[in-house]
């Protein structure tokens, strides 16, 4: 891993970890009812994570997502960077 790259991902986390809360909490909020994606965008661990975030939050939003279903969706949406 070059610097940059080390760089990169530190922001990445640091973005991630502002948007979380409670974990109790978050079990405990609902999905919106309106909140139905197709397809998330992956982050492989690779690709630019700026880039991934701002796709991340579009498709989220657009789909009637706010910050809570970022945070619940998350995880899926790193699936493969979190089993390696």
């Amino acid at each position: 891993m070059t610097k940059d790259e080390g760089l990169n991902r530190e922001s990445f986390v640091k973005k991630v970890q502002s948007m979380m809360m409670n974990a109790a909490d978050l079990q405990a909020t609902p999905w919106p009812p309106s909140y139905k994606p197709l397809q998330l965008p992956m982050y492989d661990g690779h690709s630019d994570p700026k880039q991934f975030l701002m796709s991340y939050k579009t498709t989220i939003s657009s789909y009637g997502g706010n910050t809570v279903v970022m945070v619940k969706s998350f995880v899926m949406a790193v699936r493969s960077v979190t089993q390696t």
